[in-house]
């Protein structure tokens, strides 16, 4: 009995240390009653690319606890039927939330002060800006104003925070400041008397030469973006004269003159995304194979997975796309259309033999079927090497639904995007894309409630 009662206490003890050590969202979210909750973390900053952390569920009156782990402070989604909220989130951190006017919104944080302070940085900074200049017509409020005098006041504003002593919070802090004394720097153009040049050299010293890229931080990330776009749309900061030129080949050259060799390949996968996200290109699909040679010739193999993720970010299919129509062998070696089915929704599945989770998740299908069947119909794609892993797979399983194959390197992987699996597509009888599965962790949790969405029903 006193056993029993030890082990007892010790399994309460450690309960009790799990929950102190986790990092809680909690708060009560009307209108959201009964519903999915899901946390992401982000894979990297260039795409804002997801990943779940975990999956909590409000009450019956709309209350939320979620508990997680943390290894690192980090910034996070809170995701509920399509309203999202980011925060960074702190290893024990225990933040409230709240649904106001249809939007999510944070209300509280102890032991951490990361989201408060970030939210004073920026109405301190605004405060100022709008008293130098008029945001209205964007010229200066008092035209004998000097740069010297506008660049000491904003160092009044960053020395009210330079004593920061959380290390995490004082680096965003940091490239916060910097990427609005990037701005200042832009806007020197309207004051006399003022070498853009120089600033720009001196602003490179300060931020990129001796300080080493950091992946973590967001402000970091999209202060070499920020700073690489301006260089190439002044012409007087440019290191070279270009003609007849193409932008990423401009946008390589500068990146190619700052000093820190892992850094040069950072800003590659920087230039990269510049040119999508302005359209700087005359044909995507040959700009896409200029991005694919970039990715090769980056050394760190992790920003070669960052530049991939831009490539896939700018090319996935969307929502209200036309899925392709391919010709695909079906499990009996019989070559048929993606398309083959055209009188009922159809949900596709890329998969393959040796994705463990793919595997895990097709267990759920024959429940789906049976329940669905009368409107929606299963297609799974196997990206597997060969062909007769697909069939012994099948064989072994007697799953009934429709398998076709393409190969880990097929055309139609390359055209979809596919880098995660498994993916998800549900495809209207039309042919017309109405949802996928970006986050490829246990994509069927979310799938009943899409289905419902679009009223496909049992």
């Amino acid at each position: 009995m006193k056993t029993q009662r030890l082990l007892t206490i010790v399994i309460l003890c450690l309960l009790s240390t799990m929950s102190a050590s986790a990092t809680t969202i909690k708060g009560k979210l009307l209108f959201l009653e009964n519903q999915v909750v899901n946390i992401y973390a982000f894979s990297n900053y260039f795409t804002k690319n997801t990943y779940l952390i975990t999956q909590s569920k409000t009450d019956n009156a709309g209350n939320l606890l979620a508990e997680f782990t943390l290894e690192e402070p980090q910034l996070i989604l809170v995701e509920s039927k399509e309203k999202l909220l980011e925060f960074y989130a702190m290893p024990q951190g225990s933040y409230g939330i709240e649904l106001e006017k249809e939007k999510l919104g944070w209300i509280s944080e102890s032991n951490s002060r990361i989201n408060s302070t970030l939210k004073q940085v920026d109405k301190d900074f605004f405060a100022w800006f709008s008293s130098v200049m008029n945001l209205e017509i964007g010229a200066l409020r008092d035209s004998t104003l000097s740069f010297s005098k506008v660049i000491s006041d904003f160092e009044e504003i960053r020395k009210r925070y330079a004593y920061e002593k959380e290390p995490y919070l004082a680096e965003l802090i940091k490239f916060k400041f910097a990427d609005r004394e990037l701005s200042l720097c832009n806007m020197s153009f309207l004051f006399k008397n003022t070498d853009m040049r120089d600033l720009y050299g001196k602003f490179e010293t300060k931020y990129f030469d001796s300080i080493p890229p950091n992946l973590k931080n967001p402000f970091y990330i999209d202060l070499l973006t920020n700073y690489l776009e301006l260089r190439i749309n002044t012409t007087s900061l440019l290191h070279e004269e270009y003609s007849n030129v193409r932008t990423i080949d401009k946008l390589l050259k500068e990146a190619s003159y700052l000093k820190q060799p892992n850094l040069k390949d950072l800003a590659k996968v920087a230039c990269v995304k510049i040119v999508y996200s302005n359209n700087w290109y005359e044909d995507k699909s040959t700009f896409n194979k200029v991005a694919d040679s970039i990715k090769n010739a980056i050394s760190d193999k992790k920003h070669q997975i960052i530049l991939q993720e831009v490539i896939a970010a700018n090319n996935l299919f969307k929502v209200g796309d036309m899925f392709p129509d391919y010709m695909l062998k079906d499990h009996f070696g019989k070559f048929v259309s993606t398309r083959v089915i055209k009188d009922k929704y159809v949900l596709v599945d890329f998969w393959f033999t040796g994705c463990s989770g793919c595997i895990t998740e097709m267990k759920n299908f024959p429940s789906l079927i049976d329940k669905y069947k009368d409107q929606l119909a299963f297609v799974s794609i196997s990206a597997d090497e060969n062909f007769e892993k697909m069939q012994k797979f099948i064989k072994k399983n007697n799953y009934q639904w429709s398998f076709l194959y393409c190969g880990s390197d097929s055309k139609l992987i390359s055209d979809l995007f596919i880098n995660a699996y498994p993916t998800y597509f549900i495809i209207s009888p039309e042919g017309k894309v109405m949802y996928i599965s970006h986050d490829a962790f246990k994509p069927s949790i979310n799938l009943e409630a899409k289905l419902q969405e679009l009223k496909i029903t049992k």
